[in-house]
């Protein structure tokens, strides 16, 4: 959703779900949100209305998708994403949905959530791969609003800044096991800087893919496994 640099959309807004592309393969329920609605409205798909969105990136629902019915693994879909508000301007986007194959789940971070100006705090980034099958290479991605610095920079890391948000998204290479836990070999450190204020850290992972391996090399930023963790 694109607006007005750095401005909150406080308007109403519709977001459209078009399931049928998964039809057969994935059957879809949304998780509650405070303060939206979804509901199916037809056939194959479905909108969640609400009020309010902050700048940069803001989740509207998530989306539970569970193996249709006879479906088998490695069948895929496509779920398309489209919305619209008054004075305002989506980009629609279309993502697919696999059967089976990795499902890369980060460990909440242990933030104080109330730091003070120069205060710097350890971010051992670590995940499970919930899935079915291994995942042969990842990317983290980190991305933090400007009161917040990562001041490690990494070769396998590409980073780049819109506004007031960077983003970092490293790749790491190897095969990472379906039910296995992994921690990077050394963690992250997270500041907090003078420009501080109610700023956020979002942090996910994803399998590696054909275009996703342009950042590579060998630094601090390996994964080894290790023991499950919360």
């Amino acid at each position: 959703m694109t607006g007005a640099d750095d401005t909150a959309y406080e308007g109403e807004f519709t977001v459209t779900f078009d399931l049928t592309g998964v039809a057969g393969v994935a059957d879809v329920a949304f998780a509650p949100e405070a303060g939206i609605e979804c509901a199916a409205t037809a056939p194959g798909s479905a909108t969640c209305t609400g009020h309010g969105i902050s700048p940069g990136r803001s989740t509207v629902t998530d989306l539970l998708l569970t193996a249709a019915e006879g479906s088998e693994q490695g069948d895929t879909g496509t779920v398309r994403v489209t919305g619209e508000a008054r004075g305002a301007a989506f980009t629609p986007f279309t993502t697919e949905v696999t059967v089976g194959g990795p499902d890369l789940v980060m460990h909440r971070l242990p933030f104080d959530h109330e730091p003070v100006p120069g205060q710097q705090q350890q971010a051992p980034i670590t995940f499970t791969n919930r899935g079915s099958r291994a995942a042969e290479g990842v990317v983290l991605t980190l991305r933090h609003s400007r009161g917040l610095d990562i001041p490690q920079r990494y070769s396998n890391c590409a980073y780049t800044t819109d506004g007031a948000w960077t983003t970092a998204r490293c790749t790491v290479e190897g095969a990472f096991e379906a039910g296995a836990t992994y921690t990077l070999a050394a963690p992250l450190t997270l500041k907090t800087t003078d420009r501080a204020y109610r700023d956020i850290f979002g942090y996910g992972i994803h399998e590696a893919g054909a275009s996703a391996g342009t950042a590579r090399g060998a630094t601090a930023a390996r994964a080894a496994r290790g023991p499950a963790g919360g």
